[in-house]
């Protein structure tokens, strides 16, 4: 702390004015600002988590909505299919097989039983309201049978287009369910009770089912499908449509969209071209913010479409963000009222200080001058007249510290120097001990110059304290992180000498762990009796300190001669059971043997530090480098970018942290190989699928079943297994196979392709031109007038 005399000197000889309550104002700013970003940065944050948390939830809630409601359409299918087989299975059906060959004479018992089959359409129509009107068809026969009672000559019957989905499933086995829902009206011949829009279902008789050939069309009524699909999540929620794949209205609220074609419409648009089967997003209709969800069905091409108001979904988020709002303006407020406080009390010291300057009559002071820059000026000229008065004891211990690291630089000491140090160390004997603090990379934020100085001036003062109650101590930096201190003593007699300094330096040890969590090491070396052997005596302590590899940390480590003694080793057997584990994927055994490494290593008393680390270093090259480039493995992949194993292991200080890094390199290597061995397993497991179904009409959701994944997860490791994406891998077998169909002439475009697992020979003809560059029938062409030239010449 500066005398109050000297600042107010150091004032007025740099002559400044003073401005009043300047400080306070940029304090009382900047901590309102500080407040105000802070809380401002936490309210956007917290609204932005809120709204998309409300916007996934409302999402995923929508596209329930739209499985649920495709759920509902299916059980619809199913017990339409089941009145259908009901009604196929009626005598007065069945019993119609053997009239139909005589349609123009009507027996008694033939018009008994035509009026039978009417009366069993009438009463399926009259006991469910679901149904609109019922047709029963049969091949090669005249009339069609209808559930107004009436039998009509197929003629002059008008409802037919469902007969074109009918001869489709006969000719080309086209499966059919649900068509598309057609506007019908009243005609003539009073078919049809009043005009309405129908979504029709076809049930085809068979074999299995009927004797004869035929169909029964049932007419659902579209408002019933529709009322279902929006009962289940209420008229103020939203609504829920089904289209086409070419964004025709199958079925839906609005009556003026039923039957009409949406896919001029951007949202619709983005639906038909969605590569997902299901999603939701946001999006503008009649100015209106609406949630725009959709789920492509396994039925048909159906695509059901859901539009929820955003302003009535996210009312209660609304509500929250508001009180959010309500309670950051409050926060806010009792921040500004909080550094008002903050900073009043941070600037009553300025003020004093400003107040007992001005009160120095002899310094002539202005108004309106800047507070701070009086105290800054003021300071700096008070540091500048002390950096002239450097103490005596002080430049004295510099000069004292550069000569001895001078000594141990093997720098020659000119006189001057010599007599520095003699002055210094007025004993016969000198002892150097090094001290390292262990695990100094571990320290907070690796402990910055200023941080290290702070544990140096430390560590001086402790052992000079302590151990300068029994000798003359003298303490220098010898790298960062180590420190040396230098001890003189009259003791002779070497053991007696080592008693006291392991006295000594435990006591320095103790101390230390008080206040830092880390241990400390220490070496000492020799005892010499000229200065000259200081040096020496440093190399000693510094080779003893390395022997805490096998000692561990936290030891007093005597030099003696047993330690500059080694023999070389290396565990050649190791090595190689080593490398028969991560060949095998032998986990446990890898650990007993790094195990067994480890008691080894200890157990050779002659096996130095340095050799240590190289049998380390070369078992890292020999079996992980070594798997690493015989397998073609990326090694970012299996440690990450940046990462160097020699220098983490080269980082461990002993044995029994040394091998645990080892270990656990081996196991991520090995965790990595199993898994890739697990996906190439997985691909070839979907491959072989493809291969074995590809001629039927396979999806991605039948192949990921298959392989136990999800959709997703499926797609990517087939990509990044393969470089393609399953689609393409599928119809490039397909295209490959058509190639050779192709060059027999009997056999038909559409036959290859629904043979090769195509629903329609449109999609095939799409594929073959993406792949080959030519349509089939270009491809037929080709090869078929090659074969023709080759056989005349």
């Amino acid at each position: 702390m500066l005398p109050l005399s000297a600042l107010t000197n150091a004032a007025d000889k740099v002559g400044v004015n003073v401005k009043t309550h300047t400080f306070f104002a940029r304090l009382f700013i900047s901590f309102t600002l500080l407040v105000m970003a802070s809380v401002s940065v936490v309210y956007i944050w917290s609204y932005r988590e809120i709204m998309n948390n409300a916007y996934q939830t409302i999402g995923n809630r929508s596209l329930e909505n739209l499985q649920t409601a495709d759920s509902g359409i299916k059980q619809l299918k199913d017990i339409v299919y089941k009145d259908c087989l009901s009604l196929s299975a009626q005598s007065s059906v069945i019993n119609m097989n053997r009239y139909k060959n005589n349609p123009d004479i009507y027996s008694p018992d033939e018009l008994f039983n035509i009026s039978l089959v009417l009366d069993d359409l009438m009463r399926m129509v009259q006991k469910d309201n679901k149904y609109h009107s019922i047709y029963f068809y049969m091949d090669d026969f005249p009339y069609i049978f209808t559930s107004n009672n009436n039998l009509v000559k197929l003629d002059s019957f008008t409802d037919t287009s469902w007969m074109e989905y009918y001869q489709a499933y006969k000719t080309e086995k086209t499966p059919i369910s649900f068509i598309n829902t057609r506007h019908l009206v009243e005609t003539n011949n009073n078919l049809l009770s009043s005009d309405a829009y129908v979504t029709t279902y076809v049930y085809p008789l068979t074999p299995y089912t009927s004797n004869m050939d035929g169909a029964i069309v049932v007419n659902l009524k579209e408002e019933y499908i529709s009322g279902m699909l929006n009962s289940t999540i209420g008229s103020r929620d939203g609504t829920v449509a089904i289209i086409n794949s070419r964004g025709e209205v199958i079925s839906g609220i609005d009556r003026n969209e039923v039957g009409s074609s949406l896919a001029g419409q951007d949202y619709i648009h983005k639906i038909l071209n969605a590569a997902d089967n299901s999603g939701y997003f946001f999006d503008s209709i009649h100015d209106n913010k609406m949630l725009i969800s959709f789920y492509k069905s396994s039925l048909n091409d159906w695509v059901y479409v859901g539009q929820f108001s955003t302003d009535r979904l996210l009312q209660a988020q609304t509500l929250v963000n508001q009180r959010t709002l309500a309670a950051t303006i409050l926060i806010v407020l009792l921040g500004i009222l909080a550094a008002f406080i903050i900073s009043r009390k941070l600037y009553n010291p300025v003020e004093n200080i400003i107040g007992a300057i001005r009160n120095q009559k002899w310094i002539d002071l202005k108004d309106n001058e800047d507070e701070l820059a009086l105290i800054y000026r003021a300071l700096l000229a008070v540091s500048k007249n002390e950096s002239h008065h450097v103490s005596p004891a002080a430049a004295k211990k510099k000069l004292q510290e550069t000569c001895i690291l001078k000594l141990l630089g093997s720098d020659l000491l000119d006189e001057e120097s010599l007599g520095i140090l003699g002055e210094l160390f007025s004993r016969g004997n000198y002892v150097c001990v090094t001290i390292e603090i262990d695990e100094y990379n571990k320290l907070p934020a690796g402990f910055d110059n200023k941080q290290w100085g702070y544990i140096k001036s430390l560590l001086f003062e402790l052992s000079e304290e302590i151990a300068g109650e029994q000798f003359i101590c003298m303490g220098c930096t010898a790298k960062k992180g180590e420190l040396l201190v230098v001890c003189n003593t009259d003791e002779a007699d070497y053991a007696a000498l080592k008693e006291k300094l392991k006295d000594c330096f435990g006591r320095v040890q103790k101390e230390i762990y008080k206040i830092l969590d880390n241990k400390i090491t220490i070496g000492i070396g020799g005892k010499y009796a000229d200065l000259l052997g200081i040096r020496d005596s440093y190399e000693e302590a510094s080779t003893a300190i390395k022997q805490k590899l096998k000692l561990g940390l936290g030891h007093i480590i005597f030099w003696s001669k047993d330690i500059s003694v080694s023999t070389y080793y290396y565990p050649i057997e190791t090595e190689g059971r080593i490398q028969n584990c991560l060949g095998l994927k032998k986990k446990d055994e890898l650990e007993l043997i790094l195990q067994q490494l480890l008691v080894d290593l200890k157990s050779r008393e002659q096996l130095s530090c340095e050799n240590i680390r190289q049998i380390v270093t070369q078992l890292v090259g020999n079996t992980i480098i070594k798997f690493i480039i015989e397998h073609h493995i990326s090694f970012d992949e299996v440690y990450g970018l940046n990462s160097n194993v020699y220098s983490e292991i080269n980082n461990c200080e002993t044995l029994d942290s040394l091998i645990p890094i080892l270990l656990h390199k081996y196991m991520q290597l090995l965790d990595y190989t199993m898994l890739d061995e697990g996906r190439s397993k997985t691909v070839d497991k979907i491959i072989d699928y493809i291969r074995s179904n590809y001629k039927k009409d396979i999806g991605i959701n039948d192949i990921s079943s298959h392989a136990g994944l999800s959709y997703s997860h499926a797609r990517r490791i087939f990509k990044a297994e393969t470089g393609t994406n399953m689609v393409d891998y599928i119809n490039t077998i397909r295209i490959n196979e058509a190639k050779e169909l192709l060059t027999n002439p009997e056999l038909s475009v559409k036959n290859i392709a629904l043979a090769l697992g195509y629903n329609n020979d449109q999609s095939f003809e799409r594929y073959f031109k993406k792949l080959v560059g030519a349509t089939p029938r270009e491809y037929r062409q080709k090869k078929m007038g090659y074969a023709q030239g080759s056989q005349e010449r």
